[in-house]
């Protein structure tokens, strides 16, 4: 009996700490090609990541993805353009500094993921997510013919026409905003949604 209570006790102390460590989050695991990949990082971070910390690999080898490393207050946000390639990748972050359970720690986090061989209808680009004023946001069509993605942003619908295989710019006013906020962008069609924090300040 003290024997099973003995190696209970022991998982459960594993499940906490496997619970606690600081790790990647990311809403899946298999992303479609040409797809927005969203991560964070959030935990008792002690130096500044930078985005030169911040790799994607194939094995061991560094793929150049269009990416970008952002953070609103504690919260970093990991932003990338997925290739068009079914594969298994992961996203490395170098020598987090970090404490952790009362201890200092450097580490270098990881998140693996994968591709399938469908086909996102739209990609974001995201260059800023913190704003004092209205803002942009490049939408990419990765269809073969024209498309209609909506958006909303403070309880207002939007829409706009993207035609196959381009780019276009969107404009995301902020002028009813009156105080610092974090307030939700999501821009969707029926089969590819993102949901995006943006700090207007």
């Amino acid at each position: 009996m003290k024997k099973r209570i003995l190696i209970t006790l022991f998982i459960l102390s594993l499940l906490i700490f496997q619970v606690s460590a600081l790790q990647i989050n990311s809403a899946k695991q298999t992303y479609n090609q040409g797809e927005t990949f969203i991560a964070t990082l959030q935990g008792n971070i002690l130096e500044p990541i930078n985005k030169e910390d911040v790799g994607f690999y194939e094995a061991h080898v560094q793929k150049p993805f269009e990416y970008n490393l952002l953070k609103i207050n504690d919260i970093y946000y990991i932003y990338a353009v997925i290739p068009y390639s079914q594969k298994n990748y992961n996203l490395r972050i170098e020598d987090v500094y970090f404490k952790e359970n009362n201890e200092f720690k450097t580490e270098t986090l990881q998140f693996n993921f994968t591709t399938n061989n469908l086909t996102a209808d739209f990609y974001v680009i995201l260059n800023t997510v913190i704003t004092n004023k209205n803002f942009t946001i490049d939408i990419y069509n990765n269809l073969n013919s024209q498309l209609n993605v909506n958006y909303e942003f403070e309880g207002k619908q939007f829409s706009v026409n993207l035609p196959s295989q381009e780019l276009k710019k969107v404009t995301i006013d902020t002028d009813s905003i009156i105080s610092t906020k974090i307030s939700t962008l999501v821009f969707n069609t029926v089969n590819t949604q993102y949901s995006i924090p943006v700090q207007v300040i």
